[in-house]
């Protein structure tokens, strides 16, 4: 049996006999919190070689009860020492997305050393109803 690699193109998953990169897919299944319920610096991940995070990505697994109550949603994810690798919010005007993917934006700590973990916090006001969603980290091996 031929190997099969893993890639994400545009939001979804493709499988590939030979890999375009040397890169890897993590994905983090997140509960469906109740309403107002909080996450803070849950451990993702450990990677046993020296890496760079080049996208991350939210993925919805239900529809979120967005209305005038719904206030806001942050979503941080950190490295090791507590930097800020990406945050975004989500709010009424700029909600989650209804079963689906969303990009968190852009990096602004990339790289990870040997065994770095990367934490994320879901921070939600006493109103918001964010529905179990899938962290998916992009990224790949660079040598050092």
């Amino acid at each position: 049996m031929a190997k099969q690699f893993v890639t994400i193109v545009d939001g979804q998953f493709v499988c590939e006999s030979t890999p375009t990169v040397s890169g890897w897919p993590i994905v983090e299944s997140v509960e469906d919190l109740a309403v107002g319920a909080d996450i803070t610096d849950r451990a993702i991940f450990a990677l046993q070689s020296l890496s760079t995070i080049t996208s991350i990505s939210l993925v919805t697994k239900g529809t979120p009860i967005v209305d005038d109550s719904f206030a806001d949603v942050t979503i941080t994810i950190k490295d090791k020492d507590g930097n800020v690798i990406v945050e975004k919010m989500f709010d009424v005007a700029d909600p989650p997305p209804d079963n689906a993917s969303v990009d968190l934006g852009a990096l602004a700590n990339e790289d990870l050393e040997i065994n770095e973990h990367v934490t994320f916090s879901v921070a939600q006001s006493e109103t918001a109803n964010m529905p179990a969603f899938n962290l998916v980290f992009e990224g790949y091996y660079r040598e050092g």
